[in-house]
């Protein structure tokens, strides 16, 4: 006897039939990661394709006479400074193990209504993207619909600095070649032909519902809030390039400046934050010894041992 083959199928789900609300739960269970999505980590590793042939060529320093820091640093940058590494993306494995983004390509209202919550409830990061090469490239492919929704966005402070650069131990460090697992991004020129860091702020001049997080990470500072334009003002005996803010006038998020752990601020002054419209977060064990003139009342703020948070002054657009 002939069975109908529809009679064995699971009954579909009428998923759309629930409430508006309980729907926009399952999408946050389903496409919200608790904590931020790091898309630019500090994490790498070593191509191990060419690893061993690299070390393995590496002269022993004990054929100098007690190296100093600099030739050590020159002998390493010599045969490791080409060594291609990989940026470990642990979040963007986690977002596609974890989550459920395939979610968003299920129909068009269930996409219009995920995308929102999707891109707005995660807290997006760019910890280490020190050139905004990232960040800008990122921005390019999930387009202005997804860029008009996000919340907050976490990127590497633009006025950061490493003190020790000048010294050459940045050598050890290179940068990342390459992202694992392969994070698919738009193609744009290369760094030192493009500003991304301009064209960034461009793109989201008038996001005034997103939060924008500048970090100072630990190990670097901040001696300046400007930059110098290419052009001269002064006599003609003491001509300086002019000082331009960082951030363009009238950008409209509003932007928070986070100085985390051993990481320090110097010659600055809370009121050169606030006063721009900005809110300044010190972290514990933050500014240490370096920032004896930073706080503006020792005797009440100890930031060794506590966070302290300062709001921005009201900003004029």
């Amino acid at each position: 006897m002939a069975t109908d083959p529809a009679a064995h199928q699971h009954p579909t789900f009428p998923f759309l039939k629930l409430p508006s609300e309980l729907r926009n739960r399952i999408y946050s269970f389903a496409l919200v990661k608790p904590t931020p999505i790091d898309l630019c980590p500090g994490d790498s590793v070593y191509d191990a394709s060419n690893m061993k042939y690299k070390i393995q060529n590496i002269p022993s320093l004990g054929h100098f006479n007690s190296p100093t820091l600099h030739e050590e640093l020159e002998i390493r940058q010599k045969y490791l400074g080409h060594l291609h590494t990989f940026r470990v993306q642990k979040d963007l494995l986690w977002v596609r193990k974890e989550l459920s983004p395939k979610l968003l390509r299920t129909c068009r209202q269930i996409y219009g209504e995920a995308s929102e919550i999707f891109w707005s409830a995660n807290k997006w990061q760019f910890a280490q993207d020190k050139q905004w090469h990232t960040l800008f490239r990122w921005l390019k492919t999930i387009g202005p619909r997804a860029i008009a929704r996000i919340r907050s966005l976490e990127v590497f402070a633009p006025m950061a600095s490493d003190p020790m650069e000048g010294h050459g131990l940045a050598a050890l460090d290179p940068e990342p070649s390459k992202n694992h697992p392969k994070l698919r991004m738009a193609k744009i020129p290369h760094e030192g032909c493009c500003d991304c860091r301009a064209e960034t702020f461009k793109s989201l001049m008038l996001e005034g519902t997103l939060r924008f997080n500048f970090v100072v990470p630990a190990g670097f500072c901040i001696c300046t809030l400007d930059e110098y334009g290419n052009d001269m003002h002064g006599s003609d005996d003491s001509q300086v390039p002019r000082r331009k803010s960082l951030v363009p006038q009238g950008f409209l998020p509003k932007i928070t400046i986070t100085i985390e752990p051993y990481a320090f601020a110097q010659e600055l002054k809370v009121k050169d934050f606030t006063g721009r419209g900005w809110d300044l977060i010190a972290a514990p064990d933050s500014t240490s010894d370096y920032m004896a003139d930073f706080f503006t009342n020792r005797s009440i703020i100890n930031p060794t041992n506590t966070m302290k948070t300062w709001k921005g002054l009201p900003r004029k657009l």
